[in-house]
């Protein structure tokens, strides 16, 4: 491997023009390959973004938990259950033929790119061991969830998550900007439903984890994934609202 001397990399971004160029590098990465037939990529990791998947491990471990955890995560699992339709939502995509699958990074985060330590310049992406065929809101989806907050999915006062909305803006111009002329009229119009479709599925995940007693996520302390679960149906709750109020949610 190439070593890139001078390079630095953020766990979280600190402002808008970090975010805007984290994006348009990932969408510039799926552009680039816009032209190969994404079958010919290995799934490394298969059915990673798969929503119809993630919520079928989340019953079963419902129905599979035990009472403790079950009685704690009642109110959490009725939440995600409730949203239901965005497994719906991801079906239709799937099934409907009017979404390409693409070559998608599907770990699109500030920690996943390099600047140059004493420019701030943006050099390139990295991380590649999860490049594999997916749908257009896996990247730009995951930039949302793990951009749009001041706080990471670690925080546990829930009261201090909150859409920014500069970021979010930030993210989904430069992301369409560069991917102008490559993405489909139904990519474009479900667009607004990636960042959505990302925090669910990692609630789901997260609250899947819980109850099936942690065996997937490191943890730190014995609630940590329900916390974490929480956190991100927060902010999947919080998103709903900035995007129904900007009527950005196109019936499917």
């Amino acid at each position: 491997m190439e070593f890139i001397p001078g390079s630095i990399s953020y766990l979280s971004a600190e402002t808008t023009e970090q975010v805007a160029e984290t994006a348009s590098t990932f969408a510039a990465f799926t552009k680039i390959f816009s032209g190969m037939d994404s079958s010919k990529l290995k799934e490394t990791i298969p059915g990673f973004h798969d929503l119809s998947l993630r919520y079928t491990q989340f019953i079963s471990a419902a129905d599979n938990a035990g009472k403790i955890r079950l009685d704690l995560g009642t109110g959490l699992i009725n939440f995600l259950l409730n949203r239901k339709t965005y497994v719906t939502l991801f079906e239709n995509i799937r099934d409907s033929g009017h979404f390409p699958l693409r070559v998608m990074h599907h770990d699109a985060k500030m920690s996943n790119i390099l600047f140059d330590e004493s420019s701030g310049k943006l050099i390139c992406p990295v991380d590649f061991d999860t490049t594999m065929p997916g749908y257009f809101f896996s990247d730009p989806g995951d930039m949302i969830r793990s951009m749009v907050s001041e706080f990471g999915e670690a925080e546990t006062d829930l009261m201090k998550l909150s859409v920014r909305p500069a970021f979010y803006e930030a993210i989904c111009n430069a992301y369409l900007t560069e991917m102008d002329g490559v993405f489909t009229a139904e990519e474009k119009k479900y667009f607004h439903y990636a960042g959505l479709l990302m925090l669910y599925m990692q609630a789901l995940r997260f609250a899947a984890d819980f109850l099936n007693d942690d065996v997937y996520y490191k943890i730190s302390y014995p609630k940590q994934n329900f916390d974490r679960a929480m956190n991100q149906l927060t902010m999947l709750i919080k998103l709903e609202d900035y995007l129904k109020k900007a009527d950005r949610l196109p019936a499917f």
